[in-house]
């Protein structure tokens, strides 16, 4: 959980030149471009694809910031209050109070899959990782198989046709062949190989272990409860619920998500709005409101009734 974390730290690039246009920042003179660029940074993620490109005038320079958000005991009081510094390689520029009104780490942070002791939660992708490579390594064997035929080639025997029904047979025209040889053993005509059964019980096997760890149905055979379930239509709802809870469990996650950031936002009209501000009650009602009266307590509430809610 982000709100009882005691300090949360990121890293962004930035420039003098937006830095000096931002007006927060302090001590920019005294900034060593050169040892905090991008690319003496391995641990930050670069955003753009060309890692290596770099300005070389002063002020579009990358740099690497790093911005903390904790709490210290400013006042030596024995209480600790929440601040925000700003540093640039080794040099501060920017440390004051936190700024927003509710006093918290500005970070909201949704888990797909909640793992314990993990921030960022765990994605499908990590539950089936084994499941796709061994459906690669088996769908690539069937490939091999069949790229190593010489399917829709045409062989022919010696002596079935005379050279001049060999043109016409090249040709495509009538053609007569040779009374003494069978026409079904005198042409072979190349075919895809049998693909093993064995490779397609594997693939079924690994696709059904990846639906039934997450919880999701391909569908591939049609909509039914398996053999465990039945093929009723009490069977096909099942399935359906399966899915579908799943699938709701996620959205709600992310609903509380939005919700805890409705309620940064909302907490911040007593800073962004006016001394004053006009709003309307009803379509014919306008009453004037003052700025401190909007502090953000307000009930925010989203209901997520449906797997399709996010369409």
């Amino acid at each position: 959980d982000i709100e009882k974390a005691n300090f949360a730290v990121y890293s962004f690039e930035t420039s003098l030149s937006e830095l000096k246009k931002d007006g927060r920042y302090e001590n920019l003179d005294d900034i060593n471009f050169e040892s905090a660029s991008v690319l003496s940074e391995p641990d930050h993620e670069v955003n753009t694809d060309d890692s290596s490109f770099t300005f070389q005038d002063k002020a579009r320079k990358k740099v690497i910031a790093r911005e903390y958000w904790g709490y210290w005991d400013i006042d030596d009081t024995g209480e600790v209050k929440p601040f925000v510094a700003t540093w640039v390689g080794d040099t501060f520029i920017r440390m004051e109070e936190n700024p927003y009104p509710d006093k918290k780490l500005p970070f909201v942070l949704v888990q797909y899959l909640p793992r314990r002791k993990n921030i960022y939660g765990e994605p499908d992708a990590a539950l089936i990782e084994d499941n796709q490579k061994i459906i690669g390594a088996v769908t690539r064997g069937m490939i091999d198989i069949i790229g190593r035929s010489a399917s829709g080639q045409q062989g022919i025997r010696k002596d079935a046709l005379d050279v001049t029904n060999a043109r016409k047979f090249e040709r495509g025209d009538d053609y007569k062949f040779n009374a003494n040889v069978d026409p079904k053993q005198a042409f072979h005509m190349e075919v895809y190989p049998e693909i093993p059964r064995s490779a397609i019980e594997v693939l079924n096997m690994q696709s059904n272990d990846a639906e039934a760890l997450t919880g999701v149905k391909a569908f591939t055979q049609g909509i039914s409860g398996g053999a465990a379930l039945g093929t009723s239509a009490t069977a096909v709802r099942s399935a359906l619920d399966a899915t579908s809870k799943r699938e709701l469990g996620i959205l709600r996650r992310l609903s509380n998500g939005l919700n805890r950031i409705g309620r940064k936002v909302i907490s911040m009209n007593s800073e962004f709005l006016e001394d004053e501000e006009i709003i309307r009650i009803t379509n014919e009602e306008f009453i004037a409101i003052n700025r401190n009266d909007l502090g953000g307590m307000y009930d925010i509430k989203l209901n997520i009734s449906t797997a399709e809610a996010d369409e």
